[in-house]
């Protein structure tokens, strides 16, 4: 597992990588969203929340926990932040 911030041209909706696991679960960043991708190999899941301020949760802090808590989005919830699907192909 990485944990990077990086330009590249694969991302999905963001324009930043933050994190991954594997090819099939990643965290991606634009100015104002931090999107959940996942692909099940059927079809792609996206989530979106609005990025926190650092004094309501740190990037650091979502960062690692999307690459060490299993349930990333009942952290979130745990958290104050409500995520929603987000129709990527719009």
């Amino acid at each position: 597992m990485d944990c990077l911030i990086e330009n590249t041209p694969n991302l999905l909706c963001g324009k930043y990588l933050l994190a991954h696991k594997g090819h099939d679960y990643r965290l991606e960043m634009d100015s104002d969203y931090l999107y959940i991708v996942y692909d099940n190999h059927k079809d792609l899941q996206v989530w979106r929340f609005l990025i926190p301020t650092h004094d309501q949760l740190p990037l650091n802090n979502i960062v690692d926990a999307f690459l060490n808590v299993n349930g990333f989005r009942g952290w979130l919830i745990n958290n104050g932040i409500q995520d929603e699907v987000h129709d990527w192909m719009s």
